[in-house]
């Protein structure tokens, strides 16, 4: 059962900021096959891509022979199928929340009512937006996939182990993603409660040769508590936010934009005769049809 609990006691003006969840939600093996049928959402949807992401690499007519390669491998692809209006963004790699937002505004202004669905930073940028544009933006759901809303310990290791004159030479968006830096973006960045939000987090246990083990045990090295289950980037706590849709598990941070880790299938197929049991097609062909059934 859904249980709504507070996220905190923010308050701007008498709103007060709550989170639906439910904490011992864990998505095993639900996405490990398409279902027949999924309906499209009434609206178009508007994938966002996370830090140093992209839409589409090698779209240069110039070398038109080479393939593409997509940040959400074969997603929009496989929402377009089944009639689903879709449109994927690009934001600078490494810029700001703030800067990442205007281009985000920039690319979706014209477009009319949507549905913004958000891997990692991407879900910073929306909620920015959300924020700074509730009157002229016509947002209609957010989903955030593996967001970290309230930063990630892996930030907070760059930052730190950085020696101060090359510190500099970060990017600002590595400072912005700090749990020091996301306790101040939650005070002063709230939710349009005229907007759904949802969010999803992932954990695994890696195996050596993830690609994701280091930042898996960075994680849990800094984490202050024993809930530092993680994808490898940023911790399932972190990326609670609005209603909590679960945890989904054996799963890293680039599995859920569909680049599942080859070698890790291969080893788990020859040494304990086991397949994925995670479809990153079937999680979003899932919540297109969710947000169809809520009429958006």
């Amino acid at each position: 059962m859904l249980k709504l609990i507070p996220r905190s006691r923010l308050i701007q003006g008498s709103a007060v900021r709550f989170v639906r969840f439910q904490s011992d939600l864990i998505i095993k093996d639900k996405y490990l096959i398409l279902r027949e049928t999924y309906d499209p959402t009434k609206y178009p949807i508007v994938l966002c891509h996370g830090l140093s992401g992209f839409d589409t690499l090698l779209k240069s007519d110039a070398i038109k022979d080479l393939p593409k390669i997509d940040y959400f491998k074969g997603v929009k692809q496989a929402l377009v199928a089944l009639g689903c209006q879709v449109h994927i963004t690009r934001v600078p790699p490494f810029g700001t929340i703030s800067e990442r937002a205007q281009a985000l505004y920039e690319s979706t202004k014209d477009l009319g009512p949507i549905n913004l669905i958000c891997h990692s930073m991407g879900g910073l940028d929306a909620r920015y937006l959300i924020h700074k544009n509730p009157n002229n933006h016509d947002v209609k759901s957010l989903t955030t996939i593996s967001t970290p809303h309230r930063g990630s310990e892996v930030a907070d290791f760059v930052l730190n182990s950085t020696l101060p004159p090359l510190s500099y030479l970060l990017p600002q968006s590595i400072r912005e993603l700090t749990t020091t830096h996301m306790a101040e973006f939650n005070e002063k960045v709230f939710d349009d409660p005229k907007v759904l939000y949802f969010s999803y987090g992932a954990q695994f246990n890696p195996n050596w040769f993830s690609v994701f083990m280091p930042g898996w045990y960075i994680i849990k090295m800094l984490h202050p508590t024993k809930q530092f289950a993680n994808d490898g980037m940023v911790t399932v706590e972190s990326s609670k936010w609005g209603t909590y849709l679960g945890t989904l598990d054996q799963v890293d941070h680039m599995d859920l934009i569909n680049w599942t880790n080859r070698l890790r299938a291969l080893f788990d197929k020859a040494w304990f005769n086991t397949d994925p049991k995670f479809n990153a097609l079937a999680l979003y062909l899932d919540i297109m049809d969710n947000l169809s059934k809520r009429g958006l």
